[in-house]
C-alpha cells in the first residue's frame, strides 16, 4: 500500500527540488523532440526553473510545495 510522507526529512525536501526540475526539463524535451512543440517546450522548463528557483530561494515555500505535489501525483501512484 502507497503512503504520503507528510513530514519529509531536509534531505528528501532538497532531492524534491531537484527532481522536480529534470521533471519539467524532460516533459519539455520530449514536447520539444517527440511533438515540436518548441514554446511549449521552453514554458514548461521555464516553470520548471522558476519552481526551483522559488523552492530553493524561499524555504517556507518547501514543505506546502512538496504537500501540493504528493496530493496532486499520489492517484497517479496509486494507480500504477
Amino acid at each position: 500500500m502507497l503512503d504520503m510522507t507528510r513530514k519529509p526529512t531536509r534531505s528528501a525536501l532538497q532531492w524534491f527540488g531537484v527532481i522536480m526540475l529534470a521533471f519539467f526539463a524532460m516533459a519539455g524535451a520530449v514536447l520539444s523532440f517527440r511533438f515540436r512543440a518548441h514554446g511549449i517546450a521552453y514554458a514548461s522548463l521555464g516553470a520548471g526553473a522558476l519552481l526551483a528557483l522559488f523552492f530553493y530561494a524561499l524555504p517556507p515555500l518547501r514543505m506546502p510545495l512538496y504537500l501540493a505535489w504528493m496530493r496532486v501525483f499520489f492517484p497517479v501512484g496509486w494507480v500504477v
